[in-house]
């Protein structure tokens, strides 16, 4: 197990964000949990959560959690868009993804930072 001294949110949802680009979901769902214990319903923490709920293949959480954002406005327009067209794409429906994708370009360029944005 890793530990993490101070138990700095961000720097867990890093590790989270390091244990799924190393396909530990699992790792990455506990660390995740530790998180959701400080931090509010925040974009970073949502996005993260997110992206945990897709790599273990469970496009229904992910919905919720875009759901979630959309109605409570969590994170900015692009964020939620492109998140959106994630779990789309995961859920087969690439063109529904493709046209919020698109969205999401039109509100910023930089999709990268929109999917993992602070």
């Amino acid at each position: 197990a890793i530990e993490l001294q101070p138990a700095v949110p961000v720097f867990r949802l890093n590790l989270v964000r390091a244990l799924l680009a190393a396909g530990d979901a699992a790792s990455a769902e506990a660390q995740l949990a530790e998180v959701r214990k400080q931090v509010p319903n925040t974009a970073p923490l949502l996005t993260v959560e997110s992206a945990v709920a897709l790599a273990q293949g469970r496009v229904a959480d992910a919905r919720q959690v875009v759901a979630r954002m959309q109605a409570d406005e969590i994170g900015d327009a692009r964020t939620r868009a492109a998140l959106d067209a994630e779990v789309l794409a995961a859920d087969g429906k690439p063109a529904e993804a493709s046209r919020r994708f698109a969205e999401a370009y039109r509100l910023g360029p930089n999709l990268d930072s929109a999917v993992r944005s602070w």
